[in-house]
């Protein structure tokens, strides 16, 4: 089973934003945490049925690491969502 990495910040009206760098069109908000990662893996199921139906493929997950090495994510609590 695949995972892909969220990263969460806090915004500045006190939100939780959840997006996934590797699938950019995935960006939720919560009130906290859980929240959005709640969010996040509706609208992940929703995108992979959506790219089944259409026999689309997803992008493949790049590691955490890989992910965190991008300066713009510092800071930001990564989660992991499983496909």
């Amino acid at each position: 089973m695949a995972s892909y990495v969220g990263l969460i910040r806090v915004q500045a009206d006190g939100r939780y934003r959840l997006h996934i760098p590797d699938l950019p069109e995935i960006a939720v908000e919560g009130a906290d945490s859980v929240e959005s990662i709640s969010l996040a893996r509706q609208a992940l199921a929703e995108m992979v049925q959506t790219y089944l139906a259409e026999k689309k493929k997803l992008k493949r997950p790049r590691s955490l690491a890989s992910i965190m090495a991008n300066p713009e994510y510092a800071g930001a609590m990564p989660v992991s969502l499983a496909i």
